[in-house]
Parts: C-alpha cells; structure tokens; sequence
C-alpha cells in the first residue's frame, strides 16, 4: 500500500495507530466480557482470565509500548484509559462472584486489590523494569497473578482454582 493511499484514510501516523490501539483494545474486552459473562465456575472463570491476559501481554512488545508511550504520549492513552477501565470492570465482577460463591475472602478490600492489580500490569509493560527482574511481561504477569490470587482465595478458592504457572 502506497502512503497516498493510507493518508486517504488517516491524517497521520498518530491517527493510524490511535485507530489500531482503539480496534485492539475493543477486541481484548469483547474477550474479558465473553470470559467473565460465561456460564462457568468462579475457578474456571479466573483460570481463563489469566491465559487470555497472558496471552495479550505476550503478544505485545514492551519496547513497542514504551515508544508509544514516549512519542505518542495522546495514543498511548487509549491503552491506559482502557486497563484503567476494564480492570476494575472485569476483575471487579469476578471478584463478587468469587466472594458470593466463597472463593475468595470476604474481608479482602476489592478496591485495593484492584488498584493493586492495576499498578502491577502497569509495572510490567516497562522494559526497563522487565529486563531488571530478568523476566518476559508474560512470567511477570504469571507472578503477580500468583502473589494476588493466592493472597485473597479462602483454601477452599486455592483447592478449586487450577494453579497458576510460576516459572
């Protein structure tokens, strides 16, 4: 495709790539909502969760990430507005149901928990702090989940889950 062409269709390349941000983060939450929404056990609801989440951070380059982040200050934001929405949107949901179903603790303060969560997946797409731990975002991610999951599941939520990999 010539840039003529491609320019007939977007102004810039910041616009081109706000367009690819905005389509990509459409699709990874039509994914959590079909996760989430599913007929499924708590157990089996959080087990998806977490391989389709490591999934999308695999797929996804965190030096690439960070040159958004760095030279498309306005573009990287769709990727920000949209973890800082879907998190406490999906994870909020499973949460309630884990604690209705008496897989997770009552006493654990959902809202923490989340911006916890929302910190941690935050720290792993530096590449900076990626190559410091020595760790692709994939494991960083199995790590964290693992630290947070087995935190707030009452021993009856740990007997049920499958285990999360921790290399």
């Amino acid at each position: 495709m010539s840039k003529k062409t491609l320019y007939s269709h977007f102004e810039s390349k910041e616009e081109l790539l706000r367009a690819v941000l905005v389509r990509r983060t459409g699709e990874v939450d039509r994914g959590l909502e079909a996760i989430v929404s599913a007929k499924e056990s708590f157990p089996a609801k959080l087990g998806h969760l977490a391989r389709f989440l490591q999934g999308k951070v695999a797929e996804v380059s965190p030096v690439f990430l960070e040159d958004i982040r760095r030279y498309a200050p306005e573009c990287f934001r769709v990727v920000e507005e949209f973890r800082g929405r879907a998190i406490p949107r999906y994870f909020g949901r499973l949460f309630e149901e884990g604690i209705r179903t008496g897989h997770v603790r009552k006493q654990v303060n959902r809202e923490l928990l989340i911006r916890m969560l929302v910190l941690s997946i935050q720290g792993i797409i530096r590449p900076e702090a990626v190559e410091e731990l020595r760790l692709r975002p994939r494991e960083a991610l199995d790590h964290i989940l693992a630290i947070l999951f087995d935190g707030i599941l009452t021993p009856a939520g740990r007997r049920a889950r499958r285990p999360f990999p921790v290399k």
